[in-house]
């Protein structure tokens, strides 16, 4: 049985519900923690992404490359007008750490979805990046970091981007897939 990566996706989300889409499939909605304390600065954000990613040592000049690089085919996943959606992988492209919006003249990084952080630079707000930074990591790992922590926590926009993708994939994908068929392909 071959069953596209985006209907399998609308299988497991639909029936879940925005609340439901915070804590995971099989948990209690009532259980998500929703907590102000979690919202960090991008920059914070991103000095622990270039630690993790080891990038943190290299120069200006090494760091440019390596956001340039960051749009390749194998890191690239979308391109949703002036904002590209990237795989954050390290340098040498062996371990990534979660998915980033990229953006602007020269390029940048303007938004992060790694570890169980999500946050969007204050200027890029209210554009959909963070909705499209949950979106594109669900695609990417078939799952949400909330979903394996216990209890499950959002900052108050992590919730409200959660909620925000839930909708854009659940109305992207009746708009764009075929029903649902677990039936055998022929």
């Amino acid at each position: 049985m071959t069953i596209d990566r985006h209907s399998a996706i609308r299988h497991l989300i639909s029936p879940l519900g925005e609340e439901g889409f915070l804590v995971g499939p099989g948990r209690d909605p009532a259980s998500v923690r929703i907590d102000p304390s979690l919202d960090r600065p991008l920059r914070h954000v991103l000095h622990d992404l270039a630690v993790a990613l080891d990038v943190g040592a290299m120069t200006a000049e090494k760091r440019r490359a390596w956001i340039e690089g960051l749009m390749s085919e194998e890191a690239l996943l979308d391109c949703d007008g002036h904002v590209a959606f990237v795989r954050a992988l390290a340098p040498g492209g062996d371990a990534c750490a979660g998915v980033l919006a990229l953006a602007g003249h020269p390029l940048g990084i303007v938004g992060a979805y790694t570890g169980a952080t999500l946050v969007v630079a204050e200027d890029w707000q209210r554009q959909g990046i963070g909705r499209r930074l949950v979106a594109e990591r669900l695609l990417a790992e078939g799952g949400l970091p909330a979903w394996s922590e216990d209890p499950p926590s959002h900052s108050p926009g992590s919730a409200a981007a959660h909620r925000s993708a839930w909708r854009f994939l659940v109305a992207r994908n009746d708009h764009e897939l075929p029903p649902f068929d677990p039936s055998p392909q022929g």
